[in-house]
Parts: structure tokens; C-alpha cells; sequence
């Protein structure tokens, strides 16, 4: 852990230009009309990739749960053949892969691609015998 025994020496701000100057008072605009960028005078871009991160993040999250719901419907489809009754596990997988999300992450990415082919060739493979979907 770093402790803080104090305040370090004051040093000069500089400016755009590179040349250092001497602040008195404290803070004070700069004279002239010279606006620096956005990005330089609030944490906005610097919010803003967070956000992206997260965002990133959250549909990736988002994008696993939907292959892991297809997957579950998969397996609903699987037990209802099973049993005889399949309309509405096909109904049911038919709206969870019409509800896949596409996440950023390209690994997952191909994931939830062969997730969703093998989901439309049960609904195809369904279609094909004439079940509803």
C-alpha cells in the first residue's frame, strides 16, 4: 500500500504549446479564445469507452443465456418427441432462436453460430415430417 506523506512540489502548467506557465491564484482560463477538445476537458470519451466495455460485456452475457436457452429448448424438444407430444417444445425453440442475440466476442460468437444451426435443422428437420412450428 503506498502512503501519502504529503504534497509534492508545484510545478508549472503547460500549455498546448509546450511552454510552461505560471499560475497564480489558482485556476484560470486561457486567454485568447483557445479551446482544447472534448476529450481533454471532461472524462466524457473516457466514460463513454467504459460504456462500451460494459455494453460489450452485458451482450455477450446476454448472448450466452440465449444459447443456453436454445440448448435448453433443444433438450424440451428432445423429451416431448419423445413422449409424442412435441407442438410446443417446437413452438418453444422456434421463439428462443428467433430471440438469439449476436455477441461482440468472436469465440462466442461461433459458438452461438453452431448453437443456432443446429436449432434450424431440428425446426427444418420438423417441418419436413409436417409437424406445426
Amino acid at each position: 500500500m503506498t502512503r501519502i506523506t504529503g504534497l509534492g512540489r508545484i510545478s508549472a502548467i503547460r500549455n498546448a504549446k509546450g511552454t510552461a506557465q505560471a499560475v497564480a491564484g489558482g485556476f484560470r482560463v486561457a486567454e485568447g479564445g483557445s479551446a482544447l477538445p472534448l476529450a481533454a476537458t471532461s472524462p466524457l470519451g473516457g466514460l463513454l469507452a467504459v460504456q462500451e466495455v460494459f455494453g460489450s460485456q452485458t451482450r455477450d452475457r446476454a448472448a450466452q443465456l440465449s444459447g443456453e436457452t436454445v440448448l435448453g429448448a433443444l433438450g424440451g424438444l428432445q423429451a416431448a418427441s419423445m413422449a409424442g407430444n412435441d407442438g410446443q417444445a417446437l413452438a418453444h425453440l422456434h421463439d428462443a432462436v428467433g430471440a438469439m442475440i449476436e455477441p461482440d466476442d468472436p469465440a462466442l460468437r461461433r459458438i452461438i453460430g453452431a448453437i443456432r444451426l443446429r436449432a434450424r435443422v431440428e425446426l427444418a428437420r420438423y417441418r419436413a415430417i409436417g409437424a406445426p412450428v
